[in-house]
């Protein structure tokens, strides 16, 4: 192959190897200072394949009605049958006109088919730790796969630095306190501070209706120093228009005095 004499000197094995590992070629680009094509060429050279996104054509109409309707799965394991996120079997439940179930309590679930699904001790329910723990904690813990795939879809860059950094949160655009708040007047309960005070069938639920609402929810990955600071300035009753302004307002340099990890 003959090779133009003005070709940049990359590592073609880190490539490969970040490649492998997840990163897409637009990331390593980025990180190199090349484009996304210089990438894919580089990994084409080597007798690497680009990845293709699965279309998971198994996942029909009938399999999910057996699945969720009459086998009542949830969303989240049918989701790891077939090695996806439940964000894409719930698409596929509205796609294919199957009624969701709103939560654990959803009437499509008989007192005896939740008594033997949820009932457990609350020592044994995943969520208990103890009893002490704040239902705000408790609660945020089941946002950890939606965070990824936040993370995931912005290529792990943050959104005012438009750069990877190694210290990355998801934010909220729709603070996590009303989702939760929301969750527990749904439910009809009050707003207990530990998880020692609801039952286990009320702490599945609720972690039901916190995922469940994750699910229409865009993040917006941030710097965790830029993430205070934002919160800082605006408090924690925002919006997207907020975050906006901030992101403005940071790039015009207003906000030079802080050192964002890269």
């Amino acid at each position: 192959m003959r090779v133009p004499h003005n070709r940049l000197d990359l590592d073609v094995r880190y490539i490969a190897k970040e490649y492998q590992k997840g990163r897409s070629a637009k990331s390593i680009g980025e990180e190199l200072g090349v484009s996304k094509g210089v990438i894919l060429g580089r990994l084409k050279e080597q007798g690497i394949e680009r990845r293709q996104r699965p279309t998971y054509e198994n996942i029909t109409k009938d399999v999910l009605s057996d699945l969720y309707v009459t086998k009542k799965l949830s969303t989240r394991t049918i989701a790891d049958k077939f090695g996806c996120n439940n964000t894409l079997i719930s698409k596929r439940l509205k796609q294919f006109g199957i009624p969701v179930r709103k939560n654990a309590g959803d009437p499509a679930f008989s007192k005896e088919e939740r008594k033997e699904k949820w009932g457990r001790a609350l020592e044994d329910h995943p969520l208990w730790k103890g009893g002490v723990t704040s239902i705000n904690t408790a609660l945020r813990g089941v946002t950890a796969e939606w965070s990824l795939e936040q993370m995931r879809n912005n290529n792990f860059e943050c959104f005012v630095l438009g750069k990877q950094t190694h210290n990355l949160e998801v934010h909220h655009v729709k603070p996590f306190s009303v989702i939760r708040d929301e969750a527990i007047a749904e439910l009809g309960l009050s707003g207990n501070k530990t998880v020692g005070e609801y039952t286990a069938e009320e702490l599945e639920e609720l972690k039901s209706i916190i995922i469940r609402e994750h699910e229409d929810i865009i993040g917006y990955p941030l710097d965790a120093n830029i993430h205070r600071r934002f919160h800082s300035e605006y408090g924690m009753d925002t919006d997207l228009n907020d975050l906006l302004e901030f992101k403005q307002r940071y790039l015009a340099g207003e906000f030079d005095e802080i050192e964002a990890t890269a």
